[in-house]
């Protein structure tokens, strides 16, 4: 039986461990883990609750699944067991990040409430509850030095927190319409953060997140941005999805820039995927490829200096 993998823009539905296995919620309320190194797919069958966000610890060791209820459930995924629930949040939870540094430590966004909540997984205690974007947090991600957190959310606006404060330190305020996609660079001592904006905006901005400066934006790019990697491999380039509009059709595609070339110039590559929109982008855990999922398929994308050059796709049944 096939199942479609979740297609809501706000919700983040596709995450790549550690231990090089994909999880993805689909619509059927369960969460599909396919095996890089094995290649084989299977099915984590959830309860009755929808599936709106899945994210692993920096091992891969622990999968966390936020719900439409505003639950979120840890499973160890070598036992395939529930090993934990995290409850707070009154609405549901579209966006889950883990601190890479203090790895006890998981953030959760709000739907329409727009808080933000860091719990200690060891004591099951809220180290902090703040209230965040005035609107949809739907962009959520822990800098690799854990040491900022970046939210987004449908207010257009990108705030930069530190643990255990209640203000945010920078409000970062340069995109026209809602802002989904965040990504650090992977410098340990000082990373840089970009973001990309949602329909009416059609910019990438790019941070330095010490001092809440933007210090470069990739313009004119005709398109909502719904998901960015900054790639690991290669420190100039950044990977997109989106969707575009050419003579009052859309266009899906993901897009390749090279973060050095002179304004104008960043586009490497675009490959089009006319038929089906991929919200959520993520790379593999040593950097080279990178995946998307839409409909039933997971697609693939390896990724060199020049942009993208091989694209493969798998079709999964339930198993």
């Amino acid at each position: 039986m096939k199942s479609d993998y979740v297609n809501d823009y706000y919700t983040n539905n596709i995450c790549w461990s550690g231990g090089n296995i994909l999880a993805v919620a689909t619509e059927d309320k369960a969460v599909n883990l396919w095996n890089a190194n094995l290649g084989s797919v299977c099915e984590l069958k959830q309860e009755s609750d929808i599936t709106t966000s899945v994210s692993w610890n920096k091992d891969g060791s622990i999968l966390a699944i936020g719900f439409n209820s505003g639950q979120i459930h840890l499973w160890d995924i070598e036992r395939t067991i529930k090993i934990g629930q995290i409850s707070g949040h009154r609405d549901r939870v579209p966006v889950i990040s883990w601190n890479p540094v203090q790895k006890h430590l998981i953030s959760s966004g709000s739907d329409n409430f727009g808080n933000i909540m860091t719990h200690d997984i060891r004591s099951g205690e809220v180290i902090s509850s703040v209230a965040g974007n005035c609107a949809k947090i739907c962009g959520l991600e822990w800098s690799p030095n854990g040491q900022q957190l970046a939210s987004s959310g449908s207010d257009n606006e990108i705030q930069i927190w530190k643990v255990n404060v209640e203000q945010p330190e920078f409000r970062l305020q340069k995109h026209n319409s809602t802002v989904k996609a965040l990504s650090w660079s992977h410098n340990y001592q000082s990373p840089k953060l970009a973001s990309g904006g949602g329909v009416g905006d059609g910019k990438i901005c790019i941070w330095e997140t010490e001092t809440g400066k933007l210090i470069r934006k990739i313009k004119h790019l005709n398109s909502r941005v719904f998901g960015l990697v900054w790639s690991k491999v290669y420190s100039n380039l950044l990977i997109g999805s989106a969707m575009s509009k050419n003579n009052a059709a859309e266009n899906n595609a993901i897009r390749v820039f090279d973060i050095t070339k002179e304004e104008g110039e960043e586009l490497l590559v675009s490959d089009e995927i006319t038929d089906n929109r991929i919200l959520n982008i993520v790379e593999s855990p040593r950097g080279g490829f990178v995946a998307g999922a839409y409909d039933n398929t997971l697609s693939f994308w390896k990724v060199t200096k020049d942009g993208l050059t091989q694209q493969s796709s798998i079709k999964h049944n339930s198993c």
